[in-house]
């Protein structure tokens, strides 16, 4: 799905959409098998704002799983809630931002999802000063 800018109206724009099973099991296995597999497409529910450099994306989903049971391995099926806040930036802004050092970073080369920058990225486990805690 891509959504344009020049798309959101004044007082945002609502989404409603389906994450088929083939996005969810690849999501799932990108970094290896896991052991969970989806067992039924999933709803995206979000609400997109522009905002002065850029779109605030707030929206949720629940992910329907099955996965093996950590003692006696018979498949438990789950649910899991996905809620999710991005504010996304024109990279424009975003490099403005950098250079004036308006931004913070808990290290220079924080990549992740972290109380401690806007920016979100693939992988919440590389912020070394939150590690743990995310």
């Amino acid at each position: 799905m891509v959504v344009k800018v020049e798309q959101i109206a004044e007082e945002g724009l609502q989404l409603n959409e389906s994450i088929g099973l083939e996005l969810l099991t690849r999501m799932l296995s990108e970094d290896g098998d896991t052991g969970f597999r989806p067992i039924r497409p999933s709803r995206l529910n979000a609400t997109l704002r522009k905002m002065r450099d850029g779109v605030l994306v707030r929206g949720q989903f629940t992910v329907h799983l099955t996965g093996p049971c950590k003692r006696c391995l018979v498949d438990v099926v789950t649910e899991i809630p996905v809620p999710f806040t991005l504010n996304l930036m024109n990279r424009a802004s975003r490099e403005q931002d950098e250079e004036s050092g308006s931004i913070r970073f808990c290290v220079s080369n924080c990549s992740s999802l972290c109380p401690c920058t806007w920016f979100v990225a693939r992988n919440a486990r590389a912020c070394v000063r939150y590690a743990g805690r995310i």
